[in-house]
């Protein structure tokens, strides 16, 4: 399984996408205008469809749900803000599972920080977690190629997490190749938002988050896999993916990809597919903005410990 692939090659393309936005698109400020950097939501969207749509080319398990975002929270129902973006459930080993509950802030090259990163906005998110039975919170960072981070062929030192003993860095656009050690730092990945190091921050620099931030493709670095990866907590298929699938199998029940989760946390079949499910209008209350479970397919577990990383 080439988990790695699947999310180099997303975080490549959202490198793209934010090189474009800022070449093109321009964002009306009280001083004037500056080069516009895609707002998050349409980061995670584009993030989340690009993962879904590599992983069902796979084989494996693909879903994708878009809900009614109620990241505010609500004062009627008295109901505080959860400040979850994204929901990712990803099967790292058969039938051992990753289970995250993610806020994402993008890096403002106008002031150099995480804007908006609130030290009240993830304790919420922690709160939330814990209390929705999610294993653990972290943060997805939105990067660009402004200082301190560099564009092609330039080298950051910053966020570079990874296994492989070539530094992270990013490589030449438009065309990029197979991942060869070197990372688009498009997206990073701080996967404990409880740790001393970041857990009082507020609008932090890259700087101040750089002792626990990593590439995100690099929590499924294939040269690690056999070693426990650092800030990752593993489990079964958690309850909330499960869910998914089973609303997914009846909202479409002709479609023999979709498959309900089996009783060792697993995929029965190699089930693919991306589509909506039926949720009603207020049963939103308790789930993220987005929602992602990736899967291995059958032959992917049977060959698991004989791949070729």
């Amino acid at each position: 399984m080439r988990l790695f692939e699947v999310f180099w090659w997303s975080s490549a393309l959202s490198r793209m996408d934010t090189r474009d936005a800022q070449a093109n698109v321009w964002t009306r400020n009280v001083t004037g205008i500056a080069p516009s950097v895609p707002p998050e939501e349409v980061t995670t969207f584009n993030l989340v469809r690009r993962l879904v749509d590599r992983r069902a080319q796979s084989g494996g398990l693909a879903l994708a749900l878009h809900s009614r975002p109620l990241e505010g929270g609500s004062r009627r129902r008295r109901r505080r803000a959860s400040g979850a973006d994204l929901e990712l459930a990803v099967e790292v080993a058969p039938y051992r599972w990753v289970d995250m509950v993610l806020q994402a802030k993008r890096f403002n090259p106008r002031t150099g920080k995480y804007q908006g990163w609130s030290r009240l906005q993830n304790s919420n998110l922690v709160a939330w977690a814990k209390s929705h039975g999610r294993r653990q919170a972290g943060m997805l960072l939105y990067n660009t190629a402004d200082p301190p981070f560099a564009g092609p062929p330039g080298r950051s030192l910053l966020f570079n997490g990874c296994c492989s003993t070539t530094i992270c860095h990013g490589w030449k656009w438009p065309m990029w190749g197979l991942p060869d050690g070197r990372s688009p730092l498009a997206v990073s990945l701080v996967p404990d938002i409880t740790v001393p190091a970041v857990a009082g921050l507020a609008n932090p620099v890259p700087a101040q988050v750089a002792s626990v931030a990593m590439p995100l493709e690099c929590i499924f670095c294939p040269v690690a896999r056999r070693r426990q990866r650092g800030g990752l907590t593993t489990g079964q298929l958690p309850n909330w993916a499960s869910d998914i699938a089973a609303a997914a199998a009846e909202f479409e029940p002709g479609n023999e990809h979709f498959a309900e989760p089996n009783q060792d946390g697993g995929i029965a079949d190699d089930g693919l597919g991306s589509g909506p499910t039926d949720i009603r209008d207020d049963a939103g209350d308790d789930v993220a903005a987005f929602s992602l479970v990736l899967g291995m397919s059958p032959d992917e577990r049977d060959v698991y410990e004989s791949e070729d990383a």
